[in-house]
């Protein structure tokens, strides 16, 4: 069964601010009135940083994404998490994504620890059973049994990349979205971040960005290759890595 669907999709950015406030616009208008698009064009001042791409992921199965600088793939990472919309074409989710885009991110600096806890629970929808269990895993994850009460604004950035991290793993999303974060932390940390984050790998559908082959090779059952906004490559791990090596 698939449980992400992408069709035809396509995407532009702008290269200064005019033309940057005139595709918020519309992007505010395509959020409340969503139109079809059967051809975007671009001017001068844009871009398309995605061109008509086109995939489908089946649950529990394992995606990498991989292309140079600029290539699109953090930009198809935000539309399945939500963050922003395709200007044409169509994305089909079944199921919650959750992801680590950039740890610390998605901390509200006026919560405590434990209010940041809560505040990301109740978005996944847990109950209070689940919200107390998840908070007291948090809690000896990361270590923060001093902290949790006071206001992330006060953390060290290590404190609040495990918490972030922790945030993650622990809400156990049906999607995991994983953008170049894979550990955060001092080392004994890290190795105990990374055994968790497999764990949760491999129960789920898992769609990363790497540029480190050796995670892609870990992890990936799957590459897609992105190049210049295309889609050049869909398929076996050690085919795609030789195409991605050979690029230029």
């Amino acid at each position: 069964m698939n449980i992400i669907e992408i069709k035809n999709i396509s995407k532009k950015y702008a290269k200064n601010y005019k033309s940057a406030f005139h595709l918020l616009k519309h992007d505010l208008l395509n959020s409340f009135f969503k139109k079809e698009e059967n051809n975007l064009k671009c001017n001068k001042n844009e871009f398309l940083v995605l061109d008509n791409i086109s995939f489908n992921v089946k649950e529990g199965e394992r995606v990498a994404i991989l292309g140079h600088n600029g290539a699109g793939k953090s930009t198809i990472l935000k539309m399945l998490y939500g963050i922003i919309l395709p200007d044409m074409g169509e994305i089909r989710i079944k199921g919650e994504v959750g992801g680590i885009l950039e740890l610390g991110g998605g901390l509200k600096n006026v919560l405590t620890g434990r209010e940041n806890i809560k505040f990301m629970a109740s978005y996944y929808n847990k109950n209070d059973e689940d919200i107390e269990q998840i908070i007291k895993e948090i809690i000896t994850f990361t270590e923060l049994d001093d902290f949790i009460d006071s206001p992330t604004d006060f953390y060290s950035s290590g404190m609040k990349s495990k918490l972030a991290f922790a945030l993650y793993l622990y809400m156990r999303p049906d999607i995991l979205i994983l953008d170049e974060v894979f550990a955060a932390g001092d080392k004994k940390f890290k190795e105990k971040a990374k055994k968790k984050l497999f764990e949760l790998i491999y129960k789920t559908t898992t769609i990363l960005v790497s540029h480190d082959i050796h995670i892609i090779k870990e992890i990936a059952q799957r590459v897609i290759i992105l190049n210049k906004g295309k889609l050049v490559f869909d398929g076996r791990v050690e085919e795609g890595i030789k195409v991605y090596k050979g690029m230029k």
